[in-house]
């Protein structure tokens, strides 16, 4: 869904020889604009879909942080200026890494949490595929899935090195938002 946008217009009468002649010239001149990108649908949609697995997993270790990262990556509005979204997803996204080391907060593989980043890595899925003009569905999938793979292994790795190496949890999650932080800035 690619859209136009145009300062002014104005009506040009022409004849259809002379339209053909324009266009042809144009052709010639920027044919890039004309013709039909060459490039196999397969291999820019692979390499989405790989990005959206990615920032899945990335919401599986921290549901704000592929939002926070996607909006940082997003185009700004026409003043230049950062958007509330951009704010909202930043303070959502520092307030988790907080959030996170207390302890009375649930465990991520409990149902409410898990939801949530189940649909955030949907959500990412969704945004990237649609800014990479392709069905969202897919996208949907592969972040929520992703979403899964990281929440699991997330949970797992950071309570098994606490047990194996004695050092304390909150040294692992500090570990573990740096590695949300970094894959996802890799993946948007």
């Amino acid at each position: 869904m690619n859209r136009v946008f145009a300062k002014s217009e104005r009506v040009i009468r022409a004849t259809l020889e002379e339209v053909y002649t324009t266009l042809i010239d144009f052709q010639n001149k920027r044919p890039s604009n004309l013709t039909p990108n060459t490039e196999p649908l397969e291999g820019k949609a692979i390499g989405v879909y790989v990005r959206t697995t990615t920032l899945g997993f990335v919401a599986g270790l921290r549901s704000m942080m592929p939002l926070a990262v996607l909006n940082w990556t997003s185009d700004r509005t026409q003043s230049g200026t950062a958007s509330a979204a951009l704010l909202l997803t930043t303070l959502a996204a520092l307030g988790e890494v907080v959030a996170d080391k207390l302890p009375m907060v649930p465990s991520r593989t409990s149902p409410g949490p898990l939801t949530g980043r189940l649909v955030s890595g949907g959500l990412v899925g969704m945004v990237l595929c649609r800014r990479a003009h392709l069905p969202p569905v897919l996208g949907i999938v592969t972040g929520a899935m992703g979403a899964a793979a990281g929440t699991f292994a997330g949970n797992y790795s950071r309570t098994w090195l606490s047990q194996a190496t004695k050092i304390p949890d909150l040294l692992w999650g500090g570990l573990e938002d740096m590695l949300a932080l970094g894959l996802g800035l890799l993946a948007a």
